[in-house]
């Protein structure tokens, strides 16, 4: 789906009210496309969160005498920028978009998977926070590849507002429901309650039983 395709549906429905009252064009004005761009991009990455719906794959070059790996663009061999004195994350192939949400698993160089972040396995690798691995003691090998629960890939500003049927949702059509939702209740909540109905909660409870019925 486009972008297009998802300012045409809050426009014609979640949204009508508040939109459809501006010239009552159905259409997202282009000067409130960034606006709504805005809660758009966070309702895909809360959705990229709870759902495993995009994966990245990265190696790391191990480094001895070290356990802790930082995922971040810092540590790049793309990243021709840093300075960081060793940029142990392998992909000048295919560079590193920070893209990270979650690690889900961590291989060997052998294939073996490792357990992760299990307390009584000695052989362990942990997560002390989303893009911290800590790696067990005497792993052998000289590498490790991590598969990693992908954010939404960046969506440019200036395509979103001016050609936004070029611009690419990555997403499932049964998740554009609760996208939809989520970007109303954002909308909404600062408006607050009108005749004793608060639309923001209404559509934050909209977007939960939405979620769940996905799960």
């Amino acid at each position: 789906m486009t972008l297009e395709e998802v300012f045409e549906q809050l426009s014609a429905g979640e949204l009508a009210q508040v939109f459809l009252a501006e010239g009552g064009t159905g259409e997202v004005p282009k000067e409130k496309r960034l606006q709504v761009l805005a809660h758009i991009k966070l309702g895909l990455t809360a959705l990229h969160k709870r759902f495993l719906l995009r994966e990245g794959t990265i190696t790391i070059g191990l480094v001895e005498g070290q356990q802790k790996y930082v995922i971040d663009k810092l540590y790049a061999a793309s990243n021709t920028k840093s300075t960081a004195p060793v940029k142990y994350i392998q992909d000048s192939a295919d560079p590193y978009l920070s893209d990270l949400l979650k690690i889900e698993r961590v291989y060997a160089e052998d294939g073996t998977e490792l357990s992760l972040n299990v307390v009584d396995d000695p052989d362990s690798a942990f997560t002390p926070n989303f893009k911290t691995l800590v790696l067990p003691e005497d792993l052998e090998g000289t590498t490790v590849k991590v598969v990693y629960r992908a954010d939404h890939p960046v969506i440019d500003p200036i395509l979103a507002k001016a050609v936004p049927f070029k611009v690419e949702i990555e997403l499932p059509p049964g998740h554009l429901e609760p996208l939809l939702y989520f970007v109303a209740s954002r909308v909404m909540n600062p408006i607050g309650m009108t005749n004793d109905f608060h639309d923001g909660n209404n559509f934050a409870a909209k977007y939960e039983m939405a979620c769940q019925q996905l799960e």
